[in-house]
């Protein structure tokens, strides 16, 4: 994954902040276009620049040896994904709001990017949402993906890297003999290898994990897994710690 900026980020960034001008001023003349362009360009300038803040973040980063508490499933912060989707449903509200003579192809869009975030919100308020985490174990990292759970042992785990989807960061696995794996229920099993599938397709990984909503930055978290995958050693100061007797 490059760290730098690339000029393709600059200049979302840029375009982003320019049309939010060029809405501003148009405040005085059409107030539905102003409304609609300033709505549209300040999600391309977030987009650019919360993307640019995060490759620099990244690139300032001088990750050592990490060491995790075991035993506990980490989580898509709900706050970051309530935010998001609150995001999307309020953009998507604006541009329903401020363009109802737009065409009906455009006023679609519209409801899907509305629709969208509101399912979101739905989701997480019935706890739909999120439905991935993370788990490390003495013996390995744990996957879960609502309805069924994955055991990826440290010493079949070949690969770790992190990579980017769509302006993302993502946690790319490579592994070892994936259909060994002891998935929870082993009626998944066949689920577990048709989403191995689809990963290869997408990112040439056999897992992938977007960690954008997860808090934590992506060179941590590779750095930590790389470390228990290659030290058998470090592996145990993943257990739980005992309970107290008395």
């Amino acid at each position: 994954m490059d760290t730098k900026p690339s000029l393709q980020d600059w200049a979302l960034a840029a375009i982003g902040v320019l049309f939010m001008l060029i809405g501003v001023v148009l405040l005085w003349h059409d107030l539905n276009t102003a409304v609609t362009t300033i709505a549209f360009a300040a999600a391309l300038a977030a987009v650019g620049i919360s993307t640019i803040a995060r490759k620099r973040r990244y690139g300032r980063q001088k990750v050592a040896d990490v060491q995790v508490v075991g035993g506990v499933r980490i989580r898509p912060s709900r706050l970051r994904l309530a935010l998001f989707g609150g995001g999307v449903f309020g953009l998507g509200a604006v541009m329903l709001g401020f363009s109802s003579e737009a065409p009906f192809l455009i006023l679609l869009c519209y409801w899907v990017i509305a629709g969208t975030g509101a399912l979101m919100l739905v989701g997480l308020a019935v706890g739909y949402l999120p439905s991935q985490y993370i788990e490390f174990t003495p013996a390995g990292l744990v996957l879960g993906v609502r309805s069924w759970t994955v055991l990826l042992p440290w010493d079949q785990i070949e690969r770790v890297s992190a990579g980017e989807m769509q302006r993302n960061p993502v946690l790319l696995l490579s592994l070892d003999a994936p259909e060994t794996l002891d998935v929870t229920p082993p009626a998944k099993l066949e689920k577990f290898l048709k989403y191995i599938g689809q990963s290869r397709g997408w990112t040439g990984a056999d897992i992938f994990l977007m960690t954008t909503h997860f808090g934590i930055d992506l060179p941590v978290l590779v750095s930590a897994i790389s470390r228990y995958a290659a030290d058998p050693a470090a592996r145990a100061e993943l257990a739980p710690p005992k309970a107290l007797e008395g």
